[in-house]
C-alpha cells in the first residue's frame, strides 16, 4: 500500500514513514499543502495522512481539493492534529477526511486506523 504523509513537523513525518513501513507500507512525506497537491497531481496514493495545521494551508483545505479532484474523490484521508478537540474532529470530517486520529498516536492505534480505511 502507498501512503502519502503530508505534516511539517519533521519528526511526525519521519515516524509516521517509518510506522506506515512496520506495517508494509509504502511511505512518501511532503512538508506542506503545496507539495502535497504536487504530489497527488502525478500520482494516487492508497491512503493520504494529513496533519491539519500547515505552513501553507490546512489540511482541512487540502481534503476539500482531493475531494474535488476527479481521480482522487474517493481516495482514503486520515486527519491528524494534536487538537483533539470534537469540534476539530467534526470539522475534519465535514472537509473529507474519512476518518480522524489524535497526535501523537501509537503504531498500532495507526494500524487500525489503516485496516479500517485500506482497500482490502
Amino acid at each position: 500500500m502507498d501512503v502519502l504523509v503530508v505534516d511539517d513537523d519533521h519528526l511526525s513525518r519521519e515516524m509516521t514513514a517509518a510506522a506506515l513501513k512496520k506495517l508494509g507500507c509504502s511511505a512518501h512525506a511532503v512538508a506542506g499543502m503545496g507539495a502535497a497537491q504536487a504530489w497527488l497531481s502525478k500520482r494516487r496514493p492508497d491512503l493520504v495522512i494529513v496533519d491539519l495545521l500547515l505552513p501553507d494551508g490546512n489540511g482541512l483545505d487540502l481534503c476539500r481539493w482531493v475531494r474535488g479532484r476527479q481521480g482522487l474523490e474517493t481516495l482514503p484521508i486520515l486527519a491528524t492534529s494534536g487538537l483533539g478537540e470534537e469540534e476539530t474532529i467534526q470539522d475534519a470530517l465535514e472537509s473529507g477526511a474519512s476518518d480522524f486520529i489524535r497526535k501523537p498516536y501509537l503504531p498500532d492505534d495507526l494500524g487500525r486506523k489503516l485496516l479500517r480505511l485500506l482497500p482490502k
